[in-house]
Protein backbone atom coordinates (compact mmCIF):
# COMPACT_ATOMS: atom_id res chain seq x y z
CA UNK A 1 0.00 0.00 0.00
CA UNK A 2 1.23 3.87 -1.22
CA UNK A 3 1.51 5.89 1.68
CA UNK A 4 0.53 9.64 0.38
CA UNK A 5 2.96 12.24 1.28
CA UNK A 6 2.39 15.04 3.48
CA UNK A 7 0.55 18.28 2.25
CA UNK A 8 2.38 21.17 3.73
CA UNK A 9 -0.26 23.75 4.44
CA UNK A 10 0.21 27.40 4.17
CA UNK A 11 -1.83 30.33 5.29
CA UNK A 12 -1.78 34.17 3.83
CA UNK A 13 -3.63 36.56 6.00
CA UNK A 14 -3.26 40.43 5.37
CA UNK A 15 -2.75 42.43 8.79
CA UNK A 16 -5.28 44.81 7.60
CA UNK A 17 -8.13 45.32 4.62
CA UNK A 18 -6.50 45.44 1.12
CA UNK A 19 -3.10 44.39 2.50
CA UNK A 20 -2.31 42.09 -0.59
CA UNK A 21 -2.93 38.98 0.83
CA UNK A 22 -4.40 37.13 -2.56
CA UNK A 23 -1.47 38.67 -4.42
CA UNK A 24 0.72 36.99 -2.05
CA UNK A 25 -1.35 33.86 -2.26
CA UNK A 26 -0.61 34.22 -5.80
CA UNK A 27 2.69 34.58 -6.27
CA UNK A 28 3.59 31.91 -3.87
CA UNK A 29 1.58 29.51 -5.30
CA UNK A 30 4.02 30.36 -8.61
CA UNK A 31 7.02 29.69 -6.57
CA UNK A 32 5.72 26.91 -5.16
CA UNK A 33 4.29 25.30 -8.92
CA UNK A 34 6.56 27.39 -11.11
CA UNK A 35 10.35 27.15 -9.56
CA UNK A 36 10.16 24.16 -7.24
CA UNK A 37 8.09 22.42 -9.54
CA UNK A 38 5.41 21.16 -6.33
CA UNK A 39 2.24 20.50 -6.94
CA UNK A 40 0.10 23.32 -5.47
CA UNK A 41 -3.19 24.36 -4.30
CA UNK A 42 -4.77 27.67 -3.88
CA UNK A 43 -7.83 28.16 -2.32
CA UNK A 44 -9.72 31.06 -1.41
CA UNK A 45 -11.68 31.66 2.23
CA UNK A 46 -13.64 34.76 1.73
CA UNK A 47 -16.01 36.00 -0.10
CA UNK A 48 -14.22 38.64 -2.33
CA UNK A 49 -14.08 36.40 -5.52
CA UNK A 50 -10.20 37.51 -6.31
CA UNK A 51 -9.68 34.17 -7.46
CA UNK A 52 -12.24 34.21 -10.16
CA UNK A 53 -10.96 37.99 -10.69
CA UNK A 54 -7.87 36.96 -11.56
CA UNK A 55 -8.83 33.81 -13.64
CA UNK A 56 -11.04 36.23 -15.88
CA UNK A 57 -8.01 38.67 -16.14
CA UNK A 58 -5.55 35.40 -17.18
CA UNK A 59 -7.79 33.54 -19.66
CA UNK A 60 -10.77 36.22 -20.65
CA UNK A 61 -13.58 33.45 -19.15
CA UNK A 62 -14.45 32.26 -15.62
CA UNK A 63 -14.66 28.49 -14.68
CA UNK A 64 -17.13 26.03 -12.70
CA UNK A 65 -15.13 26.94 -9.07
CA UNK A 66 -11.40 26.49 -10.38
CA UNK A 67 -8.85 26.57 -12.90
CA UNK A 68 -5.29 25.10 -13.12
CA UNK A 69 -2.26 26.83 -14.03
CA UNK A 70 0.82 24.63 -14.77
CA UNK A 71 0.94 22.73 -11.60
CA UNK A 72 -1.30 24.63 -9.59
CA UNK A 73 -5.15 24.49 -8.94
CA UNK A 74 -6.48 27.06 -8.02
CA UNK A 75 -10.40 26.75 -6.36
CA UNK A 76 -12.67 30.01 -5.66
CA UNK A 77 -14.24 28.60 -2.41
CA UNK A 78 -12.08 26.44 0.11
CA UNK A 79 -15.48 25.08 1.70
CA UNK A 80 -16.62 23.29 -1.65
CA UNK A 81 -13.38 22.40 -2.11
CA UNK A 82 -13.16 18.18 -2.75
CA UNK A 83 -10.47 16.36 -0.83
CA UNK A 84 -7.34 16.14 -3.38
CA UNK A 85 -4.07 15.27 -3.19
CA UNK A 86 -1.04 17.90 -3.12
CA UNK A 87 2.76 18.81 -2.16
CA UNK A 88 1.83 22.38 -0.83
CA UNK A 89 -2.21 23.65 0.05
CA UNK A 90 -2.24 27.49 0.31
CA UNK A 91 -4.76 29.40 1.91
CA UNK A 92 -5.92 32.50 1.00
CA UNK A 93 -7.49 33.15 4.50
CA UNK A 94 -8.52 37.07 4.09
CA UNK A 95 -7.53 39.95 5.78
CA UNK A 96 -8.49 42.22 9.06
CA UNK A 97 -11.30 41.67 10.88
CA UNK A 98 -12.62 38.96 7.89
CA UNK A 99 -9.39 37.13 8.18
CA UNK A 100 -10.47 33.07 9.12
CA UNK A 101 -8.16 32.66 11.86
CA UNK A 102 -9.76 28.98 12.65
CA UNK A 103 -8.17 28.14 8.92
CA UNK A 104 -5.21 29.82 9.74
CA UNK A 105 -3.48 28.37 12.34
CA UNK A 106 -4.54 24.74 11.35
CA UNK A 107 -1.83 25.51 8.57
CA UNK A 108 2.01 24.83 8.95
CA UNK A 109 3.39 27.97 8.62
CA UNK A 110 1.44 31.76 8.61
CA UNK A 111 2.43 34.28 6.28
CA UNK A 112 1.01 37.88 7.42
CA UNK A 113 1.22 40.55 4.88
CA UNK A 114 1.07 44.59 5.50
CA UNK A 115 1.88 47.58 4.08
CA UNK A 116 4.65 49.94 5.47
CA UNK A 117 4.82 53.53 6.98
CA UNK A 118 3.51 55.53 9.57
CA UNK A 119 -0.06 55.16 8.35
CA UNK A 120 -0.05 51.89 8.87
CA UNK A 121 1.54 50.92 11.89
CA UNK A 122 -1.50 50.73 13.82
CA UNK A 123 -3.14 48.12 11.88
CA UNK A 124 0.24 46.26 12.65
CA UNK A 125 -0.26 46.59 16.60
CA UNK A 126 -3.94 46.04 16.14
CA UNK A 127 -3.03 42.44 14.24
CA UNK A 128 -0.86 41.54 17.43
CA UNK A 129 -2.92 42.63 19.74
CA UNK A 130 -5.75 40.36 18.55
CA UNK A 131 -6.73 37.13 20.70
CA UNK A 132 -6.33 35.08 18.61
CA UNK A 133 -2.72 35.83 17.09
CA UNK A 134 -1.54 36.76 20.36
CA UNK A 135 -2.48 33.68 21.95
CA UNK A 136 -1.28 31.81 19.14
CA UNK A 137 2.54 33.56 19.54
CA UNK A 138 2.47 32.84 23.18
CA UNK A 139 1.88 29.05 22.77
CA UNK A 140 3.90 28.28 19.38
CA UNK A 141 6.59 31.71 19.33
CA UNK A 142 7.20 33.36 16.32
CA UNK A 143 8.82 30.42 14.68
CA UNK A 144 5.53 29.77 11.86
CA UNK A 145 5.47 33.28 10.94
CA UNK A 146 6.77 34.70 7.73
CA UNK A 147 6.01 38.91 7.80
CA UNK A 148 5.41 40.56 4.21
CA UNK A 149 5.42 44.50 3.82
CA UNK A 150 3.97 45.07 0.41
CA UNK A 151 5.25 47.49 -2.20
CA UNK A 152 8.50 47.64 -0.61
CA UNK A 153 12.08 46.68 -2.04
CA UNK A 154 11.74 42.84 -3.07
CA UNK A 155 13.72 40.69 -0.24
CA UNK A 156 14.37 43.84 1.85
CA UNK A 157 15.02 42.76 5.25
CA UNK A 158 13.92 45.24 8.28
CA UNK A 159 13.43 44.56 11.80
CA UNK A 160 9.93 45.98 13.40
CA UNK A 161 9.60 47.03 17.11
CA UNK A 162 5.76 46.24 18.06
CA UNK A 163 4.10 45.82 21.55
CA UNK A 164 2.59 43.35 22.81
CA UNK A 165 1.10 42.59 26.18
CA UNK A 166 3.19 45.77 27.46
CA UNK A 167 6.56 44.27 25.89
CA UNK A 168 8.25 45.19 23.01
CA UNK A 169 8.49 42.59 20.21
CA UNK A 170 11.48 42.57 17.45
CA UNK A 171 10.05 40.74 14.17
CA UNK A 172 11.57 40.36 10.80
CA UNK A 173 9.78 41.99 8.33
CA UNK A 174 10.08 41.14 4.36
CA UNK A 175 9.65 43.59 1.59
CA UNK A 176 7.56 42.32 -1.07
CA UNK A 177 7.85 45.05 -4.16
CA UNK A 178 5.22 45.20 -7.39
CA UNK A 179 5.21 42.14 -9.13
CA UNK A 180 3.12 43.15 -11.87
CA UNK A 181 3.58 39.82 -14.66
CA UNK A 182 0.86 37.90 -12.91
CA UNK A 183 2.76 34.60 -14.77
CA UNK A 184 5.94 34.53 -13.98
CA UNK A 185 8.17 35.79 -10.77
CA UNK A 186 10.47 38.60 -11.10
CA UNK A 187 14.08 36.94 -10.01
CA UNK A 188 13.50 39.47 -7.03
CA UNK A 189 10.53 37.76 -5.69
CA UNK A 190 11.67 34.16 -5.87
CA UNK A 191 15.15 34.92 -3.74
CA UNK A 192 12.55 36.45 -1.72
CA UNK A 193 10.47 33.14 -0.82
CA UNK A 194 13.61 31.43 -0.69
CA UNK A 195 14.91 33.68 1.82
CA UNK A 196 11.84 33.37 3.77
CA UNK A 197 12.62 29.50 3.54
CA UNK A 198 9.40 28.49 2.22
Amino acid sequence: MKKSKKTTKIGVCGIHAGAGATHVSHMLALYLAGCRRKKTILAEVDEKSSLQHLEQYLFGHTGAGNFRMRRCLYWYDAENMPETEADYMVYDTGSGSSCRCDLLFSCDLYIAVGNGGVFYRTEWEDFFRSGEVRERICLRGMQEWRFLKNHAQSGAEESMILRMDGKKQKIKVYGLGAEENLLHLSKEAQKLMEKMDI
